[in-house]
């Protein structure tokens, strides 16, 4: 099953594309991996010397579909391959979620004729494996998914500081073109990244289904001006992440008597610091802990256990979108006293009969719930976009090119309404034959892309861990200015 295979990628064997080897054919010159891959199938790419090479398999790349596309790539002349990167261990439900929509897809029919695969990567510090951290890993399977496999798009990374590296250290750096789409990571300091004009002819790069923080910190921000909270001690992990999530909320909570206190970590140790100083002063109303991982969050209740008068102050603790996550109540068991303190805020997913349609095909798919993480709907919007964007691609700019994507994904906003949801998939390649938008709604709500930024917006949930102690309730819902 493949939830089994995901949860166990930490034992990654390495392999080897299967097929014919090198010595098989005469040197075969070349000026792009495409050809040798049109030549030869998946696992080739031009090399230095300007020839045909084979190229290893990528042990940290071995989750595919279909199942045995690395397997028996010959069996799967001419598709499409995109590629997906994650942490296959903390990211699994988001990984699950951006696979459903290319099973799905396959379900309904080829794209033109032609099949789409996926291959999943996973850039988690696996000391075992090959010593990388996950920047090291990043750039490590973002060069080859780019290079060995050819992949057009890319979904994810799932964090913002790694959507930053790759964008940077392979897109930039390396001048290779891929289209990006993340379902969550969302650092304003991404908005610019890919540049500071977009248009239909120089289309951006880089996008994402989850709104920008400017909106989650403002809504913060509100959130505690309108509970009375006046000082507030801000622990937040350096990085896109941390930072523009905390400068989004002190633009918005700044004001009147209102005061902050800023502490920032880079490390197990520099958080804990944080953490015991704010814990010795208990002079706040509230701490907002902002990190990207769940296991930063998770050990940062479990770290207050130490200091009971935190407890008995009853000092507020607001948590960012990182931390609604089934984790949480899971691995705080022994810091369940903080709970009624709890707070936090998250993009919104309104309740609706598409989200359940969804919810069922992935409990169906996994045996798991979608509701585990929040991001798990963002993720499957993701993936169909990236469909999408490829439909695109192929009936307009002549074949799946990143820039063709890109101009795919601008064309999602205005036309004809389309539900994310298996039977859109030959409405949308119908549309896109004639050269005709889309207006889509997905899973996660109205993805309605600004032409200017390719930014989306949403509203923003308001969550406190629920009675039972088994996941999250939403006390409030704040729209966007």
């Amino acid at each position: 099953m493949f939830a089994a295979d995901l949860r166990a990628a930490g034992r990654l064997v390495p392999l080897v594309f299967a097929g014919c080897s090198l010595g098989t054919f005469d040197y075969v010159p070349c000026t792009e991996g495409a050809e040798c891959r049109d030549a030869f199938g998946l696992g080739w790419t031009c090399g230095g010397e300007g020839y045909c090479d084979q190229v290893p398999m990528n042990p940290r790349c071995s989750l595919t579909w279909p199942e045995d596309l690395l397997v028996r790539p010959e069996d799967y002349p001419g598709i499409i391959v995109v590629g997906m990167m994650a942490d296959n261990t903390q990211d699994y439900s988001e990984v699950q979620a951006a696979r459903l929509p290319f099973v799905q897809a396959d379900d309904q029919g080829a794209l033109g004729g032609q099949q789409v695969g996926l291959v999943m990567c996973t850039y988690e510090e696996l000391t075992s494996l090959d010593g990388m951290d996950n920047e090291e890993a990043t750039v490590d399977v973002g060069t080859w998914l780019v290079d060995a496999v050819g992949a057009p798009a890319i979904i994810g990374p799932i964090t913002s500081s790694l959507t930053t590296t790759l964008y940077s250290e392979v897109v930039a750096a390396q001048a290779k073109e891929v289209l990006i789409v993340s379902p969550s990571a969302t650092s304003p300091a991404l908005t610019y990244l890919d540049g500071y004009t977009k248009t239909d002819e120089n289309p951006g790069l880089l996008w994402r289904t989850c709104p920008p923080d400017t909106v989650q910190g403002a809504a913060a921000a509100q959130d505690m001006i309108g509970r009375g909270v006046e000082r507030v001690a801000i622990i937040f992990q350096t990085g896109p992440y941390g930072a523009g999530l905390q400068e989004a909320f002190l633009e918005g909570f700044t004001g009147g008597s209102r005061s902050t206190e800023i502490y920032e970590f880079d490390s197990e140790t520099a958080r804990d610091v944080a953490t015991a100083a704010v814990a010795e002063a208990n002079d706040f109303d509230e701490v907002f802990f902002i990190s990207a991982e769940v296991t930063d969050i998770i050990d940062f209740l479990n770290y207050l256990t130490a200091y009971p008068t935190f407890d008995e102050a009853n000092t507020g603790i607001f948590l960012a979108d990182g931390a609604a996550d089934i984790q949480l109540v899971e691995q705080t068991t022994g810091a369940t006293q903080f709970y009624d303190q709890v707070r936090g805020s998250r993009p919104s997913v309104p309740a609706s009969t598409l989200y359940d349609s969804f919810a069922g095909s992935y409990f169906s798919e996994y045996g798991s719930e979608a509701t585990d993480s929040i991001y798990t709907a963002y993720a499957y919007d993701a993936g169909w976009l990236s469909l999408y964007a490829l439909a695109w691609s192929v009936s307009q700019e002549g074949g799946a090119s990143p820039i063709g994507m890109a101009r795919g994904m601008r064309k999602v906003s205005s036309g004809i309404e389309v539900e994310i949801r298996p039977t859109g998939w030959s409405t949308v390649q119908a549309a896109f034959g004639e050269g005709q938008g889309i207006d889509v709604v997905g899973v996660s709500g109205s993805l309605d892309y600004d032409p200017t930024t390719e930014e989306t917006t949403a509203p923003i949930e308001i969550w406190v861990i629920n009675a039972d102690r088994t996941g999250f309730d939403t006390v409030a819902t704040i729209e966007p200015d």
